[in-house]
């Protein structure tokens, strides 16, 4: 059975994406629709802009504020897993793991002088892997974050924009639409 389409008020998708203090978003004058939001483990929520901008917000209120940057650009992704937050940055080709108590770098994949990743654009972790859209290279890869081994997981004739997992059905979006693994 397919369910009915509805608009989704701005209201509505604020409070989907940034929870219950969602009503200080609607009021400021910055562009969350296009920012990264993560729920972390005590209840508060990271947000994280593309130009490197980012907060920690406990309810409406932030409780810390800077700059998640590395080679001078960016997160295009962010995501919570195995006790730390992963940033991917698309300009640097690289992941960076980031320690949730300290807010710093603690290890990055790519990102040297042979880029491990082509613009990585996506992250999404589920228990011990996180999966990465290497948008340039037109794959996802997985990433086990216990031995930090990379592997290719899927190849695409176009570049892969988002991978989601959703029970046990995988969707990506490429360029051309959504599609079902």
């Amino acid at each position: 059975t397919v369910g009915t389409l509805a608009p989704v008020t701005r209201s509505v998708f604020l409070h989907t994406k940034f929870g219950d203090g969602y009503k200080k978003f609607e009021k400021s004058k910055r562009d969350f629709l296009s920012c990264r939001a993560v729920a972390l483990p005590d209840g508060n929520l990271l947000v994280a802009f593309q130009n490197g901008a980012a907060a920690i917000f406990c309810g409406d209120e932030p409780v810390w504020q800077g700059d998640i940057q590395y080679k001078g650009g960016g997160p295009a992704d962010v995501a919570f897993a195995e006790g730390a937050l992963w940033f991917c940055f698309p300009g640097a080709g690289a992941v960076v793991k980031y320690s949730l108590r300290h807010m710093r770098e603690e290890l990055r994949i790519g990102g040297g002088r042979e880029a491990a990743f082509t613009r990585p654009q996506s992250i999404w972790c589920d228990g011990g892997t996180m999966m990465l859209c290497n948008t340039g290279a037109r794959k996802v890869c997985e990433i086990d974050l216990k031995t930090f081994m990379v592997s290719d997981y899927a190849a695409f004739e176009e570049p892969v924009r988002q991978y989601l997992k959703i029970g046990a059905a995988e969707v990506v979006l490429l360029e051309s639409g959504i599609y079902r693994l």
